[in-house]
């Protein structure tokens, strides 16, 4: 390949390459819009069309549980003897995984 010695000549030819760069990757997403395709799968898809709703849900339950909690802890539901049972150690255990799970989450990336 021979040398340009015309800077013209070769800062037109640095400016064509990057219009096509430009137009190609347009034209790239003007098919895929006029298809209604997407890059990722239709899972994915789905799933990021339905991150606000999760995000909204999560958030809900996040306050019914503690609101469940605080009303329990109102009425000293550790000193009875409901919590004895069979049913009230899977009820500890399942508010241990949630407290578990909660704590994980400061130490988590938030995006």
């Amino acid at each position: 390949m021979e040398k340009i010695k015309d800077p013209e000549n070769q800062l037109s030819r640095i400016l064509s390459v990057v219009i096509a760069f430009f137009a190609g990757t347009l034209f790239v997403f003007v098919i895929l819009g006029i298809n209604k395709c997407h890059v990722i799968d239709d899972l994915e898809y789905a799933n990021y069309k339905t991150l606000e709703y999760k995000e909204s849900l999560c958030n809900a339950y996040y306050n019914y549980f503690n609101n469940a909690e605080a009303l329990l802890d109102s009425i000293n539901i550790e000193d009875s003897r409901f919590i004895e049972t069979d049913k009230g150690s899977e009820y500890l255990n399942s508010v241990k995984a949630v407290k578990d799970l909660q704590d994980q989450e400061e130490n988590c990336d938030k995006y």
